[in-house]
């Protein structure tokens, strides 16, 4: 959506700005018929080349009243494609129109064919890609049109023997150009560039509220998790203190007491366990590493490791990763770990790493039930879990899948078709 709405904005500030140089441009024909015809009474065909520029002009009147209506928050998005298409044609339409210009004119001969370096700048600045060399390729034929048909002017003829009537018309069609090419294309990219830098603090703004987003989330999360352990703590301990003040202590009392030990240290592995799904480690930085130096680290604090049978293929042999040690472990550890609560009380656990071109794999088979389709969209979200309360908090997928990204990796989670899911994550190999 972000992507779109900063094409959608670079477009219209290209229109604007295409509107503006195509008035320029109009009063500049027009002053240079006026002048070549009325001044130096150079016998081109003035009624043709007038009738052309004074199209062109009326042409852009039309286009000027368009833009003025859908310039408005909220008509804009729905016409930014239509005018970005818009765009390409008037672009090359003004091509063809300096192109019947100067066949009028002179052709080749003409001195201000330099103007097509002023389309093919201004497209540089508007297009990207395919469209830019599009444009290109139109304009060099569009030129090369010129030295099949134009209408000679004597005067230009002349002067390519050695006049200096030519010569004043090179030198007057670069002293126009330059400056109104420099200008447009300094305005433009002025006008791209401070839209940009908006865009840019806004963007910075949003991802300031998706933390504090974020921070709320974890709040109610933590919340949901302990309201439980700490509601049986308050109900318990109010039970104990009347049974003291009633000077009852008897083994109710002690089982009690017990009781808040335990749900305190419940309610100390729900805090631990979110902090380290959240990503404890998540300023490490990066260092290299091997698959074989990887499944070690991942097996060791599992839940149950004597239940993982780890294969490390011999494809693996000499690709590294580079990542951050720590928390690429937790991350893929916890993979694991969803693996084992899926499959039932002592299945096996596939843990398996191979390498597939320059992508190190992945990979966790469980036995379990498997997710159905609801459940295999949602998994990854922060807080979705299938879990009963207190086994999990719904962050190890979604930090996984956050730092595997972050490392140009892939992870994807599909059903088995024996039953249980596999999860695979796909890492770049580095090179050393």
């Amino acid at each position: 959506m972000e992507t779109t709405d900063l094409s959608a904005e670079r477009t219209r500030i290209n229109l604007s700005w295409l509107i503006k140089l195509r008035w320029a441009a109009f009063v500049g024909q027009l002053a240079t018929v006026a002048f070549v015809y009325g001044v130096l009474r150079v016998s081109a065909p003035f009624a043709p080349l007038l009738i052309v520029v004074v199209f062109a002009g009326l042409s852009n009147l039309p286009l000027q009243l368009w833009a003025d209506r859908i310039r408005r928050p909220d008509v804009w998005p729905l016409w930014a494609e239509t005018a970005e298409r818009l765009i390409v044609v008037v672009v090359a339409a003004d091509v063809l129109i300096l192109t019947i210009l100067l066949a009028l004119s002179g052709g080749p001969d003409n001195p201000f064919a330099i103007f097509y370096f002023a389309n093919l700048t201004l497209g540089a600045v508007f297009f990207a890609g395919k469209t830019v060399w599009a444009l290109t390729a139109f304009t060099i034929f569009c030129y090369g049109f010129l030295f099949l048909w134009s209408v000679p002017v004597p005067e230009l003829a002349a002067a390519a023997n050695g006049g200096s009537l030519r010569l004043q018309g090179m030198l007057a069609a670069f002293a126009t150009g330059a400056p109104v090419v420099v200008y447009f294309t300094s305005r433009v990219t002025r006008a791209l560039a401070q839209r940009d830098a908006e865009l840019g603090e806004s963007r910075q703004k949003q991802a300031r509220m998706e933390k504090l987003q974020a921070l709320g989330t974890l709040a109610a999360g933590a919340a949901h998790e302990l309201a439980s352990p700490l509601a049986t703590i308050a109900v318990v301990a109010k039970e104990l203190v009347l049974g003291l003040q009633q000077g009852k202590m008897n083994q109710d009392s002690v089982d009690d007491a017990q009781l808040i030990r335990e749900e305190v240290s419940r309610c100390r592995n729900i805090l631990h366990q979110m902090a380290a799904d959240a990503g404890q480690h998540a300023g490490e930085g990066l260092q290299r590493m091997s698959a074989a130096d990887l499944a070690p680290m991942i097996l060791d604090g599992c839940r149950d490791p004597d239940r993982v049978r780890p294969l490390v293929d011999a494809s693996t042999i000499g690709a590294g990763l580079l990542g951050p040690r720590h928390l690429l472990a937790q991350s893929l550890r916890g993979l694991v770990n969803n693996a084992i609560d899926a499959s039932a009380a002592g299945a096996p656990v596939e843990m398996e790493i191979k390498r597939n071109g320059t992508r190190l794999i992945f990979e966790v088979r469980d036995s379990g039930s498997g997710m159905n389709p609801n459940v295999l969209a949602r998994a990854g979200e922060p807080f979705f879990t299938t879990k009963e309360v207190g086994k999990g908090m719904g962050l190890g997928l979604f930090l996984a899948r956050t730092v595997v990204e972050r490392l140009d990796g892939t992870l994807e989670l599909s059903p088995r078709p024996q039953g249980g899911t596999v999860a695979r994550v796909e890492l770049p190999v580095s090179v050393a």
